[in-house]
């Protein structure tokens, strides 16, 4: 929450969300530590588990082997007579086989005898298998040469009668490419003429293009009347936002312009509008943009809710309907417009105020106190806070030339306040169009660079080339550059802010 908003919450309900906060920030610090203390216990019980099971895993293997040696032991004991048994009966084996060592010698001797002679004859089958080989190679290559020549012959044959259509499709190209080009220069010469004809007609008196944007914006108004609700119709230049009731809408044309005409709800009469001051038109299903907001400004209540309900309505230059208590006790609808908080030292202001933001953000506001346009009196008049029973926000923005400067402006003000919060209410309460405007990126870019953003302002900052001239005499770097020098001047992130100039500075140097 803004400084501004707790501010007048303090001023309408008493209560100091400041102090409110900082009660909040010491639970806050309370609960962190306490969640600190949380992790080192669970840690600790993690690691005694873990000791634990470690220690468990060690008894279990040291009973295993304890099991594993008794049941050796246990078959040592049963079996001692076995072992001595088969001792003996090795030791009669050895004595065996040392009394008849000649019987053994015999049948290797006979072997070693017989195997001279194999050997032999798988040589001598070698000898004769080579031999029967040499035989079929000789002829082989005795017959290849007679084989070969005749292929020869026949390849040349073939090579010199593929030589000739080929010199005869060569000498007839010429000769068929010639009657193409011809034509082509003819063709090319017939193109010109009409193109000569066309550049030396005169245009037209009257451009179709805007025609034909005024027939497709009849046909989607006639359209959107008869599919929804309402219809919001954007205007061109300050992007002004009128909404219309859907059956009452009807195109009118005079002698001189063409338009529409129905009843507009903010207002609340009947509107013309002429198709060239439209921008663009849109339907929607409820000219509010949410639910009404009932006021509770006692003790308790949603005074925080309402004080944040008039700030985006305010910042925003949103239309608001109230359901007000007259100074007789009764009850009336006002559609309100062009609001702000009634100024401490300036009563007699226009509307829409030129130092709307610069009075919210120096504190020079009553913040009980509402001044706007209604749609029941032409003269600007002061509503009390305490006296609105509920809030509801129209879905539309409404202002004038004085009021897209003001707003833009609003944007360095915040900054200069030291309220980058304010600044990115602002920016979001703009129509998308205003958005795209040189002074609102430029303003933007100042906004990222004090929240940290310093990649997305050097983007903002160099989505216009830096030698555009900006109608003031600078170009848009100097532009800048200039404005950073104010901020800083007035201690707004000084540090980041020169970082940010040098670099821009030293990128196009």
């Amino acid at each position: 929450m803004n400084k501004l908003i707790a501010h007048i919450v303090k001023i309408l309900s008493g209560v100091d969300i400041a102090h409110l906060q900082d009660e909040i920030d010491a639970l806050h610090t309370k609960n962190i530590q306490l969640t600190y203390d949380v992790k080192d216990a669970q840690v600790e019980i993690s690691y005694r588990r873990t000791q634990w099971a470690e220690t468990n895993e060690a008894l279990e293997k040291a009973k295993a082997e304890i099991a594993e040696l008794q049941a050796t032991i246990a078959r040592l004991k049963k079996t001692p007579e076995g072992k001595q048994g088969d001792l003996f009966s090795t030791q009669t084996d050895n004595e065996a086989a040392a009394e008849h060592p000649s019987a053994a010698e015999e049948p290797q001797e006979e072997a070693v005898a017989e195997q001279p002679s194999a050997a032999e004859e798988l040589q001598e089958e070698a000898a004769e298998q080579s031999v029967a080989a040499e035989e079929p190679q000789e002829e082989t290559a005795a017959e290849q040469p007679s084989a070969a020549e005749p292929p020869q012959e026949e390849a040349a044959e073939q090579s010199v009668a593929a030589e000739e259509p080929q010199e005869e499709a060569v000498a007839e190209q010429p000769s068929a490419a010639e009657p193409p080009q011809e034509e082509a220069a003819e063709q090319s010469v017939a193109a010109e003429e009409p193109q000569e004809e066309a550049v030396a007609e005169p245009l037209p008196p009257e451009s179709g293009t805007e025609a034909t944007q005024e027939k497709d914006l009849t046909q989607q108004i006639t359209h959107l009347k008869n599919t929804a609700p309402y219809i919001r119709i954007t205007l061109q230049g300050t992007h002004t936002q009128l909404i219309f009731e859907a059956k009452s809408v009807c195109m009118k044309t005079g002698l001189f312009e063409q338009g529409v005409e129905g009843h507009e709800i903010i207002e609340d009469k009947t509107r013309f509008i002429t198709l060239e001051e439209i921008d663009y038109a849109e339907p929607m299903d409820s000219p509010f943009a949410g639910e009404a907001v009932e006021c509770n400004l006692t003790t308790g209540g949603n005074g925080t809710q309402i004080v944040e309900t008039l700030v985006t309505a305010v910042c925003g230059y949103h239309p608001i309907r109230i359901a007000y208590r007259e100074k007789n006790g009764r009850t009336a609808e006002h559609n309100l417009r062009h609001i702000c908080f009634k100024p401490i030292d300036n009563e007699n202001i226009r509307l829409p105020h030129k130092a709307l933001f610069a009075d919210m953000m120096d504190g020079n506001i009553n913040a009980t106190q509402l001044m706007a346009h209604s749609e029941r009196n032409k003269d600007i008049r002061t509503f009390d806070v305490s006296n609105i029973h509920n809030i509801q926000v129209f879905d539309a923005y409404v202002t004038d030339e004085t009021g897209v400067h003001t707003q833009i402006q609003g944007l360095y003000d915040a900054l200069v306040a030291g309220q980058p919060d304010m600044a990115d209410t602002i920016y979001r309460n703009m129509p998308e169009p205003l958005r795209r405007e040189p002074d609102t990126i430029r303003r933007r870019a100042h906004c990222m660079v004090v929240e940290g953003n310093d990649e997305q302002a050097l983007t903002l900052y160099r989505s216009i080339p830096p030698g555009t001239e900006t109608g003031n005499g600078q170009t848009w770097q100097e532009l800048v550059v200039a404005e950073i020098n104010e901020l800083t001047t007035h201690g707004v992130a000084p540090e980041r802010f020169n970082e940010i100039k040098n670099t821009l500075i030293h990128a196009h140097t």
